[in-house]
């Protein structure tokens, strides 16, 4: 997905005004082959936008359904284009900080469970779901 235009027509749909900040961060997302913070993208656009500014736009992109966001356990949340992209999770490296997207989701079961067992919930909306470990070249050493 490309084009400032194409971004105009995604947060007019979304109920969004669009913005010269949103259409900023998502073109950044769209360049980025796994999820960024906030700071990263405030870096890419090279001070353009104050953080603060980047973080409120995350938020009413990711309300929306524009934008996910994940939590690598890295102390801050790191956010990806939702836009054309199947539901999927995470596979992270807990000592490179390798991602890779995981588009299985086995939760089905799971969840039924889960409201099953549950005696305040009767239905799940959503998940998340990422997975800590070694990638193949940082257990080689």
């Amino acid at each position: 997905m490309k084009g400032t235009q194409t971004f105009n027509a995604v947060l007019r749909t979304a109920g969004l005004k669009s913005t010269a900040t949103r259409l900023a961060v998502l073109g950044v997302l769209t360049k980025e082959t796994r999820p960024r913070s906030a700071q990263y993208i405030a870096n890419t656009l090279k001070g353009s936008v104050d953080t603060v500014t980047i973080y409120r736009t995350l938020e009413s992109l990711t309300e929306s359904l524009l934008t996910y966001r994940t939590d690598f356990q890295h102390g801050h949340a790191e956010y990806e284009l939702a836009i054309n992209r199947p539901h999927h999770h995470h596979l992270v490296c807990t000592e490179c900080g390798i991602v890779e997207d995981v588009v299985t989701c086995p939760t089905a079961t799971v969840e039924k469970k889960i409201i099953k067992n549950s005696k305040q919930f009767s239905a799940i909306e959503s998940h998340a779901l990422e997975f800590f470990g070694r990638c193949i070249n940082c257990a080689l050493t």
